[in-house]
């Protein structure tokens, strides 16, 4: 018996969908711009939750559309987008977590850390001419990178300082220290396609012989700064495992300062 929560989903997908034969459903609520529901372990359909990830999602289909061929991991490719729901098939694999990737034997590691690498450098040497222009990238901004870390410094100070212990707003002022004197560079890099969220559970793995065999989620992506995506591995599996996919993708010691700063800014950015 399917759960009584996909009922209204499904609807939307039957409609859309008729002659699709319905077998198995599973329904996950917990991202924060959609919810998933993998039908016959095969096919996938994101509902929207807000109007703003609706064109996210549209900008995702049309950046997907223009890359994937160029990526030498599997990515979605959206095959059916309605106002409701973007539907692509099943990308194989299970989440990276730290302690899978951890347990895994070292031959399995070093394999899944070179494809990773080899992904980033794929994706961050990916020409920006021609792709399809973020929603969040408005005409005329000229906002830079460290004007919006201390436009957050400000918000952590006022918002997460009253229920801060001492030690812990000393760490956040040692942190931004850099960023306040101009020792780190936020802006000294040239915009590259990031993916901007390269959580665990956006990097999958599939057996046989263990490998990366898919990155999902890209509806953050876009020209950035390519320490935010090494950023984002650092907070998750730590320098040292990060350091590991130096074989394939280059990292400078002025990318790794910068990384290390958005690995420790992200959990600010998680408790605001």
């Amino acid at each position: 018996m399917m759960d009584p929560a996909l009922e209204p989903y499904l609807a939307k997908i039957r409609a859309a969908q008729p002659a699709l034969a319905i077998v198995t459903a599973e329904l996950n609520t917990d991202g924060m711009a959609n919810a998933v529901v993998i039908v016959n372990d095969a096919l996938v359909f994101r509902f929207p939750k807000t109007e703003a990830a609706r064109e996210l999602q549209r900008y995702e289909a049309a950046l997907l559309d223009a890359i994937h061929a160029r990526l030498p991991a599997t990515v979605p490719r959206v095959e059916a987008q309605t106002e409701d729901f973007a539907q692509y098939r099943l990308v194989p694999g299970e989440p990276l977590y730290r302690h899978r990737l951890l347990g895994a034997a070292p031959e399995a590691q070093a394999r899944v850390l070179g494809q990773l690498g080899a992904f980033l450098a794929a994706l961050h040497s990916t020409p920006l001419d021609g792709l399809p222009d973020p929603p969040w990238q408005r005409p005329g901004q000229r906002e830079t990178a460290r004007s919006r870390a201390l436009a957050r410094l400000e918000q952590v100070r006022q918002l997460l300082y009253p229920h801060l212990w001492r030690d812990q707003r000393a760490w956040v002022e040692h942190l931004y220290a850099p960023v306040l004197d101009g020792t780190l560079d936020l802006d000294g890099f040239t915009p590259r396609l990031i993916h901007a969220d390269l959580a665990s559970y956006h990097l999958l793995v599939a057996p046989g012989p263990w490998r990366l065999s898919g990155v999902i989620d890209f509806g953050t992506a876009g020209p950035g700064d390519p320490a935010v995506d090494i950023g984002l591995l650092l907070s998750t599996y730590g320098e040292s495992v990060v350091r590991r996919v130096a074989e394939t993708y280059p990292l400078s010691a002025a990318l790794l300062d910068r990384a290390r700063f958005f690995a420790g800014a992200l959990e600010l950015e998680w408790a605001l």
